[in-house]
């Protein structure tokens, strides 16, 4: 058994990417994450919120209060996935992922691979010094061959051991960053998309993206900022289809567990009630706090037609200011209007955020 989770940085809701994985057969849902990478990236292997793991929550720089010998080690780690399922006996593979090393957890038994021309520990460094961007975003270098070559070794391979893979794509994000084209971008990850077997057998393949554009995230978290999509085919228990058409983005933990182990957990609990369900979010602006989330974020979809919704309620706390704020997200039109702060979710926002006094 093989799980692929693939994470796309940055990739808002609404493009060419999602269309394309609908068609090869995947199953699209509407998420809702947290707002940068790391925090969505925990929420997704553990199935909590920041602030369940840690006091306060989690902000960018959250990672060096938790340093052992240059090494991040939250005292939570053995809640990831990972460590679940290399405790049942799974190989746990990271790709393209120096950031996570860095920032959530470099246990020896991940095995670490990129396809950078550098050595896994220096990926960092050329990231900031070497030519990074200017491979990431030319379709025809050496990284494109070298992912190509990677794909089809690790989908050819025999699977004597279960095995989980998580891998990033970060042309979006780069893009973004640098000011280049963004459709060029979304069109390299579709390259890179075909050169998957999506028809793999006993293999399951999560894309995801985190968070939405982080250049147009504000200190109060406004929507649509977190609203992002994941799209899921399951060559593995194919008798029991996934069907959410919305999530958090933490109800991945849940279900990969069930996929997986058989574990019985949460994920039956969870599905279906999308017209009642509360989604909350965290979100930690590094210009404000480095060390701790500023703002919490209760949703829910509302005003459901044909089985989808129209319109998003969102009440947001901002704790620099000890206030709440209160919004509506028109889902066709894209319109967002400041409202009166809804007292249900308010009240349900107290009640979830332990560091909302």
């Amino acid at each position: 058994m093989k799980i692929y989770c693939v994470l796309n940085d940055n990739i808002p809701l609404g493009n060419l990417l999602e269309t394309y994985l609908v068609k090869k057969g995947f199953h699209h849902s509407t998420q809702v994450s947290n707002y940068f990478t790391t925090t969505s990236v925990i929420s997704l292997l553990t199935g909590d919120l920041p602030s369940d793991l840690e006091i306060g929550g989690i902000g960018y720089h959250s990672h060096f209060k938790r340093k052992v010998n240059g090494n991040t080690e939250y005292p939570w780690k053995n809640k990831l996935i990972t460590h679940e399922l290399h405790g049942e006996g799974w190989d746990i593979n990271f790709h393209n992922s120096n950031w996570f090393y860095l920032t959530i957890c470099n246990d020896n038994f991940i095995k670490k691979t990129t396809s950078m021309p550098v050595k896994v520990e220096d990926e960092e460094k050329f990231r900031s010094e070497g030519n990074y961007n200017e491979l990431l975003l030319d379709g025809n270098s050496d990284f494109y061959k070298n992912e190509k070559e990677f794909i089809q070794k690790i989908q050819a391979e025999k699977t004597y051991k279960n095995k989980f893979y998580f891998i990033k794509n970060n042309q979006y994000h780069q893009a973004v960053a640098t000011g280049k084209d963004k459709t060029k971008a979304l069109k390299l990850i579709e390259q890179w998309f075909g050169y998957w077997d999506f028809e793999e057998k006993d293999a399951l393949f999560l894309f995801f993206s985190d968070h939405s554009d982080f250049t147009k995230m504000d200190k109060l978290c406004k929507p649509p900022s977190m609203l992002t999509w994941s799209c899921i085919k399951d060559n593995i228990r194919k008798n029991d289809p996934i069907k959410e058409d919305y999530n958090w983005i933490g109800d991945y933990y849940y279900l990969l567990i069930y996929k997986a182990l058989g574990w019985f957990s949460k994920y039956f609990y969870i599905k279906g009630n999308k017209e009642d369900r509360i989604y909350f979010s965290e979100d930690a602006r590094c210009e404000i706090d480095t060390l701790n989330s500023t703002t919490a974020v209760a949703n829910k979809f509302i005003n459901w037609e044909n089985e989808k919704p129209k319109e998003l309620l969102q009440v947001t706390y901002y704790k620099p200011e000890d206030k709440y704020y209160g919004f509506r997200y028109d889902l066709n039109t894209k319109k967002c209007t400041e409202t009166t702060p809804d007292l249900d979710l308010k009240e349900a926002l107290k009640a979830r955020i332990t560091w909302i006094k």
